[in-house]
């Protein structure tokens, strides 16, 4: 994810729940409530709503975090993940 490489000024444990995030959703077969994968899923999102409600980051890049974890999984993850409204 270009999101861990990039300028992106994330703190070391901030990139470690998103990485583990994207490694739980690419070794899964299903992301849903009995899933390991959806507990991570659902702190790389909490940790990313943080970061909206701080003004670190825009609610276009929580969104556009999803997406991208999204790719990492079985299937979209938007249909089991509720996404985060707009602040």
């Amino acid at each position: 994810m270009d999101l861990l490489r990039g300028s992106e000024p994330l703190q070391p444990a901030e990139k470690d729940v998103i990485r583990e995030a994207a490694d739980a959703l690419l070794f899964c077969e299903a992301v849903d409530e009995t899933s390991g994968a959806m507990d991570c899923l659902m702190g790389a999102i909490e940790l990313g709503q943080d970061l909206v409600n701080s003004e670190r980051w825009p609610n276009a890049r929580l969104e556009w975090l999803v997406s991208e974890l999204s790719e990492c999984g079985p299937g979209p993850v938007e249909s089991v993940v509720p996404i985060p409204a707009s602040v």
